[in-house]
This record gives structure tokens, C-alpha cells and sequence, in this order.
């Protein structure tokens, strides 16, 4: 990737993180749609959303939802993007690809480490529009907040644009985006403070990517 990362923060759950959002910009916003403590309603997910700046673009996040449900859930909160962290593959995005607006994304989110790396063809054939990767943690479907080798994503950034979470904070996500070269950095827990976005990570975290004072 050549240029300056996007940059997505997650797990928006309130209008104080809109406020954060509309004052740093960001690229994107994403809402958990998942059991999380950071899950939200599509009615809940459709007022915040409204609320953002109209340059940033929602993204919801699903782990194994009924396709039609998951569709139903991207028109009413108003997605830009889809991204699954479950077992869904490329006839479950086929046909999820039917029931959405034209131009929604679908992003497929993989979980990796050096002993957990998808094959080449396997990728490639899933027809999602970009990979998520992030870490690989037994039982979870992501968001544990823990970091991987990022050299691992090299090779699948060949394959489609990665986004690269886990574990990502301001502290360490510019020696992350010089190691992967991502089309985005993803974080959640990383600019939080006890539980909750916290104003000053999330400032630090923008200008560490973007370089300068936001």
C-alpha cells in the first residue's frame, strides 16, 4: 500500500464517541451487531450513524448472522460495510451480495498467527472486497485486543487490501503500519480508558497514523 492508511475505530456505542468521531474524522465507524459488551441495536446503530459526519462510513459487525437478518440489519442502520468474523464463506457472501445496495462492501475477517495462515486460494475465492486481519485467539471470533506478527500480512496484502487490527493502540500502530503497509488500521479497546473511548487515545492514535496535531 502506497500513501497514508484509513483508519477505522470500532465499537461505537454512544453519542460522546460520535462527538470524538466528528472531531478526528476517521475513516471509518464500526458498530457490533455481535454478543459484545459493545453491541448495539440496529435502531440504536441507525440514530449514531445519523449522527456522524457524512464522510465517515459505517461499518457493522456480524459473526454468523442468518444472511437475510444481516442484510435487514445493513439497510436499517445504513451500512457502507459489512464485516463477518464468522464461519461465512463464499456462497454465504454470494448471496448476501443479492440482498444489498449496490456499492455496500463486504469485508471477511480473518483471525491469523504463525501457526493459523489462510492458503492463497482459499482467499481468492471468497470475493470479499477486503480482509480484516486480526489476532488469532482460541474461541474468539476478534476484538481480544492482542497483537500478531504483523510480517504475516505481507503476503495476503497481495491478494485483496488488508485492514489491520488487533491489539493496535497509539503506542504501537505506526511501527504496525510501517511493518504491514495495511489499507486501514482498525482499533476498539486501544483508545479506550476503563471500558470507554477515551478523547486523548483517540486523538494520539490519529496523529500517530496521520502524522502531525489532528
Amino acid at each position: 500500500m502506497n500513501g497514508m492508511p484509513k483508519v477505522k475505530i470500532c465499537g461505537i456505542t454512544n453519542r460522546i464517541e460520535i462527538g470524538f468521531l466528528n472531531k478526528f474524522l476517521p475513516d471509518y465507524a464500526g458498530f457490533v451487531f455481535a454478543k459484545s459488551r459493545r453491541q448495539v441495536t440496529p435502531e440504536l446503530a441507525s440514530e449514531l450513524g445519523a449522527a456522524l459526519y457524512d464522510g465517515i462510513r459505517k461499518v457493522g459487525v456480524f459473526v454468523n448472522h442468518e444472511v437475510k437478518l444481516a442484510a435487514n440489519i445493513a439497510e436499517q442502520a445504513g451500512l457502507d460495510v459489512l464485516q463477518l468474523h464468522g464461519d461465512e464463506d463464499k456462497d454465504y457472501i454470494d448471496e448476501l451480495r443479492t440482498l444489498l445496495k449496490p456499492g455496500v462492501e463486504i469485508w471477511k475477517a480473518l483471525r491469523i498467527d504463525a501457526l493459523h495462515m489462510p492458503e492463497s486460494g482459499q482467499l481468492s475465492r471468497l470475493d470479499a472486497d477486503r480482509l480484516l486481519v486480526d489476532t488469532y485467539v482460541a474461541g474468539s471470533s476478534g476484538g481480544t485486543g492482542k497483537c500478531f506478527d504483523w510480517g504475516l500480512v505481507e503476503k495476503l496484502g497481495s491478494i485483496l487490501p488488508v485492514i489491520l487490527a488487533g491489539g493496535l493502540n497509539p503506542e504501537n500502530v505506526k511501527q504496525a503500519v510501517r511493518q504491514a503497509s495495511p489499507y486501514a488500521v482498525d482499533t476498539s479497546s486501544g483508545v479506550e480508558l476503563e471500558g470507554i473511548k477515551n478523547e486523548q487515545k483517540l486523538r494520539a492514535f490519529m496523529e500517530a497514523v496521520r502524522g502531525g496535531r489532528i
